[in-house]
């Protein structure tokens, strides 16, 4: 029955909460006594671009909403504070990780809940997607994306494991800025948080298609996983217009883009044997192209947010058509043996071409560091 266990602070008594410790292993059973079901929800939200103050407003209303309907659990998606896109609000909607978005968890978590979601979290000069589970003790736990997704989010954001980023970068040709920045000394990299008797795990994104997810997730022998997502495509008509190509190849791609995030959370739920919560941003956010700011793209947030059970069975969703709203019903919340391999590689998506010069490009990382790092610094000291 014992545990290897590693203690990480994930937010240092600097910030003054208290001390949250990670565990990579633990117990074959997740809770002690009789297995209940567990009544949990996913938040799917538009998050308006750089409006923080609106975006938490709306969050907490639809957490409070899922904690009415009697959630004990509750999922927000990546980026609800600030959304996505190339927009001088975005690259100043970051803030400190233990600042208004930590406080406003914390606020719902109060109620008896955990909840989480992601935010641009400022720490230690940079600024980092993390993903944050606040309990109703007070207590916070943190992970941080491992890879930003694409130049628009690198150009945002260091990665959690930026290191193991610039090594794949440069093994598929690209000559990324070095050196590597340094990983938040509180970040937890498994993403692996012992609650308990209870291990959850965090998963963000495009970290549910590579497989090192699946596997560190296995390997903590999670019994729940939270999922946060901006997942999106891009609108045929303005993808055209700003990067050429045809409407119909764009179509194909957002319809396949669509199809891979309504399918990821059962995939991630079958490969670890727990059950998933799986949140999404949703509706649409205009910004300009980036770098050049000239054209406009149109990025179509697909919902499809999701409950699903440990055997991969889809419970509750929420498609992108429903708009806004929160998902309720109840999971089991202990692990069983994965009734699908996870297989060898490293994504389980088919990588064209295409999605390879999307991902495999240090551009937008260069961009954080020769850019938007300078400007952030700037916009800090112009405030009162």
């Amino acid at each position: 029955m014992s545990s290897e266990r590693s203690r990480r602070r994930f937010v240092g008594e600097s910030f003054g909460v208290l001390t949250a410790t990670a565990f990579g292993a633990k117990s074959d059973h997740a809770w002690a006594g009789p297995l209940d079901k567990k009544r949990v929800a996913a938040v799917q939200m538009h998050a308006d671009l750089g409006d923080v103050n609106a975006n938490m407003r709306k969050a907490s209303r639809l957490a409070n909403k899922a904690v009415d309907q009697g959630a004990k659990v509750v999922v927000l998606p990546e980026f609800f504070t600030s959304g996505l896109g190339f927009h001088p609000a975005v690259l100043n909607a970051s803030r400190p990780i233990d600042g208004a978005p930590q406080k406003m968890l914390l606020d719902v978590a109060r109620r008896g809940v955990w909840v989480g979601g992601s935010f641009l979290a400022e720490s230690g000069g940079h600024v980092y997607n993390t993903f944050m589970l606040a309990l109703p003790d007070g207590r916070v736990f943190t992970h941080d994306k491992d890879f930003p997704t694409g130049a628009v989010e690198q150009h945002l954001y260091a990665g959690g494991d930026d290191e193991q980023f610039v090594s794949l970068l440069k093994r598929n040709g690209q000559h990324p800025l070095q050196p590597p920045v340094p990983s938040r000394s509180d970040n937890n990299p498994d993403g692996v948080f012992r609650v308990g008797n209870t291990c959850v795990g965090a998963a963000m994104c495009w970290e549910l298609v590579r497989k090192n997810t699946d596997r560190r997730l296995l390997k903590g022998r999670v019994d729940l996983i939270l999922g946060a997502s901006g997942w999106y495509g891009l609108e045929p008509k303005s993808a055209v217009d700003a990067l050429g190509g045809t409407e119909n190849s764009w179509t194909k791609n957002l319809e396949q883009g669509r199809a891979e995030v309504s399918e990821a959370p059962s995939r991630l739920a079958k490969m670890t044997g727990a059950a998933v919560i799986h949140s999404n941003l949703v509706g649409n956010n205009w910004a300009p192209r980036f770098p050049s700011g000239q054209k406009q793209i149109c990025r179509q947030f697909y919902g499809e947010s999701q409950i699903v059970e440990r055997d991969g069975t889809v419970i509750q969703k929420l498609s992108g058509d429903a708009g806004e709203g929160v998902v309720v019903d109840e999971i089991t919340p202990e692990r069983i043996e994965p009734p699908m391999a996870i297989g060898d590689g490293f994504w389980h998506i088919d990588m064209t071409p295409q999605l390879q010069a999307f991902w495999y490009d240090s551009f937008g990382r260069d961009y954080y560091l020769k850019v938007t790092c300078p400007q952030r610094e700037l916009m800090r000291r112009r405030q009162p």
